[in-house]
């Protein structure tokens, strides 16, 4: 979460989303230098699901426009007044540097560039929020008495962490793509993938079918972070995304890789279109175009390059149900859709025509 400001007034900052209070009091003198002041209150419960943390143990950092260190160390440990000149600076504050997959290691921080004027204070207002993802399972009766001796092994690029029946802490990840495998009897068997949003916990319960794998998909918001629910259905076949079927469709991530081939691709609706103009491209409603949306993996995207576009041809099935104009409750529903993949439609990698959809 990045934000440029440009002030010249005074300021308080305000940690906000972590329960925190930090004020910066960033002086010009008639040198050209300017004095950043800091000081923290008494933190106070930093997260309904997580406990209270020291905030002076956070990790503060402050360079200036060519990427040199004007302070970095905890932020307990901060001189009481930094000297700096005239220009546009970077704060970030962090929880902590570690980025590795952990169990109940929630993560918050905040960056802001702020641009520091001569002969004037100058303030900022930070928010600190969840900036990586948790992940927790919860193992049915069924899955645990197929697999009586298997795990899920959860990873990203960063690593990997092992889920066991018997845990019940919440994982978390840094955002991006993340990968579950079934690890049993010496053999390990994808089973689905999920391109993850800071600050979204995701909550999945396994069961087990001898039927492919499926998915049904629920969402419930909290007053700190958006939280996700998904059931999942674990076959005794399925091996992997394909695109050769809806239980094996790919991801909005892997079917860009599939250019000119018609195959299943699963997303959640994610955006509609104002026009038949790619800058119309729209998150939020009302919309004004039944021709075409947009899906993305994430049901919480709002970023056009993480996002598939998909013609409503007139008079087809798929366009009298999911078009966002008629329909826009369907916004954030989980869609399964046959369709080939071009290289551009409305500026995006796109489905067009579509052949089949599932719901």
């Amino acid at each position: 979460m990045k934000r440029f400001v440009a002030l010249g007034f005074s300021f308080a900052l305000a940690l906000t989303s972590c329960n925190l209070m930090t004020d910066y009091d960033i002086e010009q003198s008639g040198n050209a230098d300017c004095v950043i002041s800091l000081s923290l209150a008494e933190p106070v419960k930093a997260f309904t699901k997580a406990s209270a943390q020291d905030t002076n143990n956070y990790h503060l950092s402050i360079t200036n426009v060519s990427g040199e260190s004007v302070y970095s160390g905890a932020y307990g440990s901060k001189p009481e007044e930094i000297k700096v000149v005239a220009g546009t600076y970077e704060i970030v504050v962090v929880s902590d540097l570690d980025g590795a997959p952990a169990f109940s290691h929630p993560r918050y921080g905040d960056t802001q560039t702020v641009v520091v004027s001569n002969g004037e204070k100058t303030a900022v207002a930070l928010v600190c929020k969840q900036i990586n993802c948790g992940i927790r399972l919860t193992f049915l009766e069924k899955f645990t008495a197929k697999y009586p001796d298997g795990y899920i092994r959860i990873s990203n690029g960063d690593g990997f962490l092992d889920y066991r029946y018997d845990e019940t802490r919440y994982a978390f990840f840094s955002p991006g793509n993340t990968n579950f495998s079934l690890v049993s009897d010496g053999t390990v068997l994808p089973i689905l993938s999920r391109v993850l949003e800071e600050g979204v916990q995701l909550r999945i319960n396994l069961e087990a079918s001898t039927n492919e794998s499926q998915s049904t998909f629920t969402i419930a918001v909290d007053t700190t972070a958006t939280y996700l629910t998904e059931n999942l259905i674990v076959g005794g076949h399925y091996d992997g995304e394909d695109g050769s079927s809806a239980v094996k469709a790919y991801s909005v991530e892997s079917a860009r890789e599939h250019v000119g081939e018609t195959v299943w691709i699963w997303g959640y609706i994610v955006a509609g279109y104002n026009s038949t103009s790619a800058s119309s491209l729209s998150f939020n409603a009302p919309f004004a175009s039944a021709s075409s949306m947009a899906i993305a993996s994430s049901a919480t995207a709002n970023d056009a390059t993480k996002c598939m576009s998909v013609t409503l041809a007139s008079g087809s099935q798929i366009r009298n149900e999911a078009n966002l104009v008629d329909h826009p409750e369907v916004l954030g529903r989980k869609i399964f859709i046959k369709g080939t993949i071009v290289d551009s439609y409305l500026g995006l990698v796109g489905i067009k025509p579509v052949k089949e959809f599932e719901w």
